[in-house]
Parts: structure tokens; C-alpha cells; sequence
């Protein structure tokens, strides 16, 4: 607005207050709209310094793995890394060392760091810029890690409990892809999980051609247990077009059970790979059961066909999948007998 027409905005203002009020009041009024202009100015000039300033950023992000987190919660992360690449933002990310292999060769992922490696963690450089993102059930330790050695001005957290709870009552994978757009570049376009790990030699032989059948046997967490896994694994191994592996992690309890039902040293897998290992050779099986966890979530991810006996967590909402027919999904309430004729028709 130029001076000469600001004048006669004031003019007509305090014109105006003339009508209703005394002279010494209508003064008094024309001053602190006056002052009142000024102030305004004052604050938009300082907010388009500011806006000026936070587009010279460097788009920079550095995610901090909650420690509590597990395999498949940080796959469902991959989206997000590959969204904000592909807007052009250099990504590092501070996981546990166990979990390295889900992102192993990712080229979203600037630098990776691990949270339980002290001389790598002391690699981490001090940022004043860019962006710290906070995602999942952080500990007091990550929150005050991030807010002490990363003083960005845009610091990145799950704070809005209201937006939380709305998004992860329809979707967990999708909660977390919304809570990133709302905090940063509305315009990033997500994908599907993805795993990056190299996938050659992890040819498995079979016999006669017989398909390959990997069940997940060994579960650590008891409520993700299918109460019907032996039956099913004899059922599988008594049919001679399935060539029956078990794979997977639990106690010495837990694995026992399963030696007289498979004890070949190559054929029982228990225990006996580590999770690099497990993502090659489910990469290498004609089709996966399981009940839902992190190995049923890489082997949809990699594109195996799989049954998951879906229990308490619910497998289309808890994945970022759509419904395909290289998935099927039985109850835990099913048995042995009903998954093992699923999984005939699956494969004829």
C-alpha cells in the first residue's frame, strides 16, 4: 500500500470515529490503529524472514528407530524413506543392529547408524538444521538423545495424540505415512514396503520338483502361536508334492516340539538362521504359512505367495497390502485340516 493512500485510509478512519465519539477519544482510537498497522507489519516482516530462512534448510531428515520396536514395524517404514528421497531429502537413520537387514542395500537411506554400537553412534554428526523424526514407541533415552545432539528447528514428533489415534484406528502402516505428510512435504507420494537385500543364492534344491513349503514354526510371542502347527506340519509332510522347511525363532521348549515332527538338520531351520538368512530363503520357497509377524510380512512383501492364520492382529489392517490373490488369510480358529486344503487349492 503506498503512503499517499494509506493517508487517506487514516483520514477516513478517524473521520469516522469522529461521528461516534469525542475528539480526544477519537484520537486516542486513530493512534492505536495506527500503532495496531505497525505492529502487524513488523510481525509479517518477521514471518517472511523466518519462511525465508526454513526453504534454505537442507533437506535433511534423520529418523530415530524407537528401540522398542521390532523387524516388521521398522519394513512398514520403508515407504517413508523412499517417499522422502524421492522429494530430495538425504536420509539417515538410527536403528539397532539386528535390524539392519531389512534395510540392507536400501538406496533411499543415506547413512545407517545403530543405537546399541557405541563407536558407530559417536560417528553421528551434530545437526542444527534439517529435521528429526521421531517414529514409534520412543523411550525417555531416544527422545532425549534426538532433542540434545540434534537441535533442529523442526523437530519431528508423534505429539498430536488426537491425529494418532484416528489414524492408527484405520490403518497402522498408512497412520505413519500420514503423520510424516502432515509434518513435512504434503506432496510425497508413498509405495508399497519394499526390501532391498540381496536375494542371489538363495536357491534351495528339491527333490522331484516337489513345491516348497516353508512354515513358520518357531514364534517368539505366545498370543501369535497357532495351536494347530504340528498337525499341520505333519499333514504337509505326509503329502508327497510338498517339500516341508520350518523356519522361524522361539525357545528351546518351543523347539523341541518340533524335532519329531522334522529332524533334518537341513529341513529344520529353527533357531538356525539368522534374519538375513531367513529373508533369502523365504525369497526362494514356492509359498509361506504363517501366522502374521514380521516373517509373514517380508514374505508378502518379497511377492511369495503365503497364508497367514490371522489371529488377534489383523493382517489387512496391520500390512500396507491390498488385497491380492497371492495372499490368503485363514483364522487361527481354523483347523488344521481346512488350512491344509487352503493351501492345496493355493498351489494347484
Amino acid at each position: 500500500m503506498s503512503g499517499d493512500s494509506y493517508k487517506e485510509r487514516v483520514r477516513l478512519k478517524f473521520a469516522k470515529y469522529r461521528q461516534n465519539n469525542g475528539l480526544p477519544l477519537s484520537i486516542l482510537l486513530i493512534v492505536l490503529f495506527v500503532a495496531r498497522d505497525g505492529v502487524n507489519s513488523v510481525l509479517l516482516a518477521i514471518t517472511g524472514k523466518l519462511i525465508s530462512n526454513s526453504e534454505k534448510e537442507p533437506k535433511e531428515v534423520t529418523f530415530l528407530e524407537s528401540r522398542q520396536q521390532g523387524f516388521g514395524d521398522l519394513l512398514f517404514q520403508t515407504p517413508i524413506f523412499e517417499a522422502l528421497s524421492n522429494s530430495g531429502y538425504k536420509v539417515d537413520v538410527v536403528i539397532l543392529r539386528k535390524h539392519f537387514p531389512i534395510l540392507e542395500g536400501n538406496p533411499h537411506i543415506k547413512r545407517i547408524y545403530f543405537w546399541d554400537d557405541y563407536f558407530n553412534i559417536l560417528k553421528l554428526p551434530f545437526r542444527n538444521k534439517g529435521h528429526v523424526m521421531f517414529l514409534g514407541r520412543n523411550t525417555l533415552t531416544e527422545t532425549v538423545f534426538g532433542l540434545m545432539f540434534y537441535r533442529s528447528k523442526k523437530v519431528i514428533l508423534d505429539r498430536n495424540i488426537k491425529l494418532w489415534k484416528k489414524l492408527f484406528s484405520q490403518n497402522h502402516s498408512i497412520a505413519w505415512q500420514e503423520l510424516t505428510k502432515s509434518y513435512l512435504d504434503r506432496n510425497l507420494k508413498f509405495d508399497k514396503p519394499k526390501i532391498y537385500l540381496d536375494l542371489r543364492e538363495s536357491e534351495i534344491n528339491s527333490l522331484d520338483n516337489r513345491k516348497k513349503i516353508a512354515v513358520i514354526a518357531g514364534v517368539d510371542k505366545k498370543e501369535k502361536r497357532y495351536a494347530g502347527t504340528l498337525s499341520l506340519i505333519n499333514l504337509i509332510g505326509q503329502n508327497s508334492k510338498f517339500d516341508l522347511y520350518l523356519v522361524g525363532a522361539c525357545d528351546k521348549n518351543e523347539e523341541e516340539k518340533f524335532l519329531s515332527y522334522l529332524n533334518d538338520p537341513k529341513k529344520n531351520l529353527i533357531n538356525k538362521q539368522n534374519y538375513s538368512e531367513a529373508i533369502r530363503f523365504l525369497s526362494s520357497v514356492n509359498a509361506v504359512i504363517g501366522t502374521e509377524g514380521s516373517l509373514v510380512h517380508v514374505s508378502t512383501t518379497l511377492g511369495v505367495p503365503t497364508i497367514v492364520i490371522e489371529g488377534r492382529n489383523k493382517f489387512w489392517k496391520y500390512s500396507n497390502l491390498e488385497k491380492t490373490s497371492n495372499i490368503v488369510v485363514a483364522s487361527n480358529n481354523e483347523s488344521p485340516e481346512q488350512i491344509f486344503q487352503k493351501l492345496k487349492l493355493f498351489l494347484s
